[in-house]
């Protein structure tokens, strides 16, 4: 099965994601690189090498029921966090596996304000699971929140971007402030499975959200345990949420 199959199918939509003029005025100047190799782009209307794209680790089946991890055997329905532990989100997807070129490019998106990086991430978001997000009837996308210190520290949230450029683009409700992280927490990637869970306990809270808030996707760069998503989920849940989804740009090996 190519990349971009989902649920059992193939989800072929053309999708380009427009420029404003703004943006096509840096290309003047700023002509843009390719994402994977940094070298500038030939074809203007391209947001990647095609060759380049092609070497990305992509998804493919069998994937995890819940969390979308590939899996080794396509006999099993869960990877191991899964089968290990119930979650409160419904299921999730993610275009790459954390290794490689995509993890370069994911880490440069998000220390290196490589922002321009957005229009590509959402561009292949919408191409991949464009027909996912539909079927599980998503009418609010909320971006995992980032706490206010690190924010100014980085300078944007990463995931914010995705969520309300893939608001814009689908014509979906967006809510940037829709949860809010109440206090500092120790970066997750230096964290066991457990401490992560405990970190993230009581941190993250419902913020600005609608009346009715109804199926969820919840946005961010990262999927590795779920801790994050899960106290997201959760805290969408209790804010009335009927069911959540997630997607991301990247996602750990799930055996």
């Amino acid at each position: 099965m190519s990349a971009g199959s989902s649920c059992g199918f193939l989800i072929t939509e053309e999708v380009k994601v427009k420029k404003s003029c703004k943006d096509k005025i840096l290309d003047l100047f700023y002509p843009p690189r390719c994402p994977v190799c940094g070298n500038i782009l030939e074809d203007k209307y391209a947001y990647v090498h095609k060759k380049c794209r092609g070497t990305l680790p992509w998804i493919h089946e069998p994937r995890c029921k819940r969390c979308g991890k590939p899996l080794e055997s396509p006999v099993r329905e869960l990877c191991q966090d899964c089968k290990a532990r119930s979650y409160s989100f419904q299921s999730g997807r993610s275009l790459w596996l954390y290794e490689k070129k995509a993890k370069q490019m994911t880490l440069d998106y998000k220390y290196k304000n490589k922002r321009e990086y957005t229009d590509f991430f959402v561009d292949e978001m919408i191409r991949n699971y464009g027909g996912w997000m539909r079927g599980n009837r998503i009418g609010l996308i909320v971006p995992v929140p980032l706490n206010k210190k690190k924010k100014r520290e980085r300078g944007y949230n990463q995931a914010e971007l995705l969520a309300v450029r893939l608001g814009k683009e689908l014509g979906m409700e967006t809510a940037p402030k829709g949860l809010i992280r109440q206090r500092y927490t120790s970066p997750q990637k230096q964290l066991g499975p457990a401490e992560r869970r405990h970190n993230l306990e009581k941190s993250i809270q419902a913020g600005r959200l609608p009346e009715k808030v109804g199926y969820v996707l919840l946005i961010d760069d990262i999927y590795t345990t779920g801790a994050t998503v899960e106290a997201c989920a959760k805290a969408l849940i209790k804010a009335g949420a009927k069911d959540v989804y997630f997607l991301t740009l990247c996602i750990g090996h799930g055996g």
